[in-house]
């Protein structure tokens, strides 16, 4: 099997494709609908060494793209969570905007880490310093919008806040993990 190879991430994309990613060590899963992409990575992981480390899974949050029997670090894309207040910008505009500026600063920082050339080190301290305080800063500010009862939970802002709590973990896996 071509893909015996992996080790440190396993991304997973919705394009309906299945090859070797450039970089060493990842792949690029994805079915277009045949199988299911657990599956794949299922059938990927079984063949990987078990004396390693769990491999990084970078994937929406759907529940049917974690694999069955291994175990991963699970890393979400921010992109989905952004994509939750870009549809309810237009009843919350200045909620919508609010995130999207926010997390814009995020990916800036990380446009310049590449820029730099950071090492992955390097570029984890740097989310941790220039990314971080903005995430904790959008954290504070979606806990306010509930407690505080500004929104309904089940208002397209509620529900876009609760995307993000709900997977915040593996959404800001890019803060914890080279």
């Amino acid at each position: 099997m071509l893909l015996t190879a992996c080790a440190a991430r396993v991304p997973i994309s919705s394009t309906p494709t299945l090859s070797l990613c450039p970089s060493p060590g990842l792949f690029w899963a994805s079915t277009g609908g045949l199988l299911s992409v657990s599956a794949v990575v299922t059938e990927v992981l079984r063949h990987r060494a078990a004396e390693l480390a769990p491999p990084i899974q970078m994937c929406d949050a759907l529940s049917r793209n974690v694999p069955d029997g291994f175990r991963t670090v699970l890393g979400n894309c921010l992109i989905h969570g952004r994509r939750e207040f870009l549809d309810i910008a237009g009843a919350f505009p200045a909620e919508g905007r609010q995130v999207v500026e926010q997390l814009r600063e995020v990916y800036r920082f990380d446009a310049e880490a590449k820029d730099r050339g950071l090492s992955p080190t390097e570029r984890l301290a740097h989310h941790q310093t220039k990314s971080g305080p903005v995430m904790v800063e959008l954290q504070r500010w979606m806990t306010e919008i509930i407690v505080k009862k500004r929104t309904e939970p089940n208002s397209g802002l509620g529900q876009a806040i609760k995307y993000m709590q709900n997977h915040w973990g593996p959404l800001t896996l890019f803060l914890r993990v080279p």
